[in-house]
């Protein structure tokens, strides 16, 4: 390689480096854009709450399966598909990530499974 090729790569890279580099403004700014409020983006739609024991998600937690992976008896036929290598959900074939206290839950549902 020659003397000015030498000089010439790392005087473009960072050249190149600092031309892509921020302007100090954040392109994804965390939170809403008006200091907390939600950000209403059809103002003109109205939706019929009526009936609805929660008229929003703000201060509650959604938990469920998350039956994409498709489990035994949803009516796909396709059992317990994301448990390939044994073909179930049972102790030694699992990974609950999060297992919520149900404790103060009024109605309660049996299930066959125990989480050892």
């Amino acid at each position: 390689m020659n003397k000015l090729t030498i000089l010439f790569f790392p005087l473009f890279a960072i050249a190149s480096c600092v031309s892509c580099s921020s302007k100090g403004t954040d392109p994804n700014p965390t939170g809403p854009p008006n200091g907390g409020e939600p950000e209403i983006t059809n103002p003109g739609k109205v939706y019929d709450t009526t009936g609805l024991k929660y008229k929003s998600y703000t201060g509650l937690v959604m938990a469920g399966y998350q039956g994409w992976f498709a489990a035994e008896g949803d009516g796909s036929e396709r059992g317990w598909y994301h448990y390939q290598g044994n073909g179930g959900f049972f102790p030694g074939n699992t990974n609950v990530d999060f297992w919520p206290d149900i404790t103060e839950y009024t109605k309660k549902y049996k299930s066959p499974f125990k989480f050892e």
